[in-house]
């Protein structure tokens, strides 16, 4: 997002670090300050121009410099605060940011700026308070909008995040980025129309962008479109081959394909970059199951475990390599437990009425099949007609 302060601090490092204050005199002597205003100007401008070659320290020195000379001056405390924020002196930019909207209470792009500083700290409750108050004063702002929808998108607040870009996105409707934003929220409400419409323009208007390519994947994987959702995936994944969540979906792509020998080579490049991300682990332990490798199955499955107790999918994968390793009563065990944990899943039942059934203990089985049947699990119903045919 080009906030109107420009690109300069989209990027904001939080480092925690000694703030050292430089002084614009050439002396150690104590100076009374002056308000100059065209001397902090220029030292303003040669503030802007060193970070713009890349010398941040010379920048922050120039800018400290104009504050000095002209501390009334609200945009030189916000932009003093972002470059503290960017080198991780995080009490200067703190003061400073709050300096600036003290200039300048009722400034609408001021207090923005201490909402973007305050997003990008993590500090989302102080985000919001701070964005809607800016809309209070300026309900016409589009960007006030948009940073608030994606504060909410932080938050989990999927709705309300939604109901912002519908606002933004009725202010400028033609905008790539309000519109891939809606559309992200609208995969997590299932709002699949309204996804597959913003993100498909997103990808008219930036069809280099590696995200938009990855969000049309997982749109076309939620509604069964594994084919399309792969061809996606894979353009993702040539735009921006080092991004462990592309090879992951691609991976669970590959799994709903029966792919799984490619699933496992995408999962195991995942996890070499990230070697502690469970659902990476359970994946891999899971296709590894399906594919018949049961013991290598368990060691990722009980890795997980190990780190998480109460992973229902891990439980429910563990308990099919141990069925398939003969060894039942474990199987049952673990389905039982993943049970506990999530009962809504068709697919523990029908995998725990495989094992029943293996067991010679055909009632319980069929009151699996049954009941995953019951949660949607269509395979269940085809084995179901099946023993029935049999009988």
């Amino acid at each position: 997002m080009a906030f109107l302060w420009g690109e300069m601090w989209k990027t904001v490092l939080i480092v925690l670090l000694a703030f050292v204050v430089v002084s614009c005199s050439s002396t150690s002597q104590t100076v009374k300050p002056t308000v100059d205003k065209e001397g902090a100007q220029s030292h303003y401008q040669r503030g802007i121009e060193l970070l713009q070659s890349g010398d941040s320290e010379g920048s922050l020195r120039e800018l400290n410099c104009a504050v000095e000379l002209d501390p009334t001056n609200p945009e030189f405390h916000r932009d003093v605060a972002f470059m503290n924020a960017a080198l991780g002196n995080m009490d200067a930019a703190v003061d400073h940011i709050n300096m600036a909207v003290e200039l300048a209470q009722d400034d609408p792009y001021i207090i923005l700026a201490r909402a973007v500083f305050w997003r990008s700290f993590g500090d989302l409750q102080l985000a919001i308070i701070d964005l809607t108050y800016v809309l209070e004063l300026q309900p016409d702002l589009a960007d006030a909008w948009f940073e608030r929808a994606s504060v909410y998108v932080l938050l989990n607040r999927f709705q309300e995040a939604y109901d912002d870009y519908n606002h933004v996105i009725s202010m400028a409707p033609d905008n790539p980025q309000y519109r891939f934003g809606r559309g992200a929220v609208a995969l997590e409400l299932s709002e699949y129309d309204v996804a597959r419409e913003d993100l498909y323009f997103a990808l008219e208007a930036i069809p280099g962008d590696a995200n938009v390519h990855y969000l049309i994947a997982i749109y076309h994987k939620r509604i069964g479109e594994f084919g399309q959702a792969m061809e996606s995936i894979n353009t993702a994944i040539t735009l921006n081959p080092v991004s462990t969540q592309f090879l992951a979906i691609r991976g669970e792509v590959s799994m709903a394909l029966g792919n799984y020998v490619e699933s496992i080579e995408d999962w195991n490049k995942a996890l070499e970059e990230d070697p502690e991300n469970l659902s990476y682990l359970n994946n891999r332990g899971y296709v590894l199951a399906h594919v018949g490798y049961f013991e290598a199955a368990l060691e990722d499955l009980n890795r997980c475990l190990e780190a998480n107790p109460d992973l229902a999918a891990a439980y429910d994968s563990r308990g099919f390599a141990y069925s398939g390793l003969g060894q039942y009563e474990q199987a049952i065990e673990d389905f039982n437990r993943a049970i506990e944990l999530e009962s809504s899943v068709g697919e523990i039942y029908f995998n725990r009425g495989n094992t029943y059934r293996e067991m010679g203990q055909l009632e319980q089985a069929f009151a699996d099949y049954q009941r995953a049947v019951e949660l949607g699990f269509d395979q269940a119903s085809e084995v179901l007609d099946e023993l029935n045919e049999v009988e």
